[in-house]
């Protein structure tokens, strides 16, 4: 399956997210949009993945051209890493999920880590969720939560927040590439086939092994351990 990331800034997540898909013998398949030359674009030039600079002059037509771009190379499903809007044509021409760095739908724009530090939340998290036209507030596919220590500094809420964003990447894949999400673009609904033998609905989690042994090395690497059991 031939996925497309729309991203901007450094892409760290999204970089840490391939590295443990590679780890886990995964093939990756991705087209790569940006706005600007920016650290996504240099990470995914060191990659070989095809990637395509389109200037953002405003949504209508920023979401046109990456729609062409995708469907030119038959991309079946996006996930953005972004900080600009997206709408018409894109979210209703082709799946469109994006990550946000708080437990929506708490926090909504563009510091969701910031704003719910500053309301002293206890309990940081993030959301895999459905594009629609609204300010994140698609259906929710999936979501992470960590508690916070008191006096949680922001470079350790950055730290939770990027092995989260991470995290979530990888649910993401495997819901595609398993088969196991489906978006229905004229509802703005989402779907997926992750229900725990139990019957009890929760939010999907990494199941391959190989590929949960990946992010928990992340984990180690990095000292900080967001997810303790799936």
């Amino acid at each position: 399956m031939r996925l497309g990331i729309i991203g901007a800034r450094g892409g760290s997540a999204l970089a840490a997210a391939v590295e443990c898909l590679h780890q886990a013998g995964k093939t990756t398949d991705l087209f790569i949009v940006v706005d600007r030359a920016c650290g996504v674009l240099q990470w995914a030039n060191d990659q070989k993945f095809p990637a395509r600079e389109i200037l953002y002059k405003d949504c209508s037509t920023f979401s046109s051209n990456a729609l062409k771009y995708f469907r030119d190379n038959g991309v079946e499903q996006v996930l953005l890493s972004y900080t600009r809007r997206v709408g018409e044509p894109l979210i209703g021409g082709l799946p469109v999920l994006n990550i946000h760095p708080s437990l929506l739908p708490s926090f909504r724009g563009l510091n969701g880590v910031a704003d719910a530090l500053k309301a002293g939340v206890r309990i940081l998290g993030a959301s895999l969720h459905g594009v629609d036209a609204g300010l994140d507030t698609g259906p929710i596919v999936a979501q992470v939560a960590t508690g916070l220590p008191i006096g949680a500094t922001a470079e350790m809420a950055n730290k939770i927040s990027f092995l989260q964003k991470t995290y979530l990447i990888l649910v993401w894949y495997e819901l595609v590439h398993d088969f196991k999400l489906s978006v229905d673009i004229n509802s703005r609904s989402v779907h997926f086939d992750r229900t725990p033998p139990t019957g009890i609905a929760m939010s999907p989690a990494i199941e391959t092994p190989a590929l949960l042994d990946a992010f928990n090395l992340l984990q180690e690497k990095e000292n900080c351990y967001v997810i303790h059991a799936c």
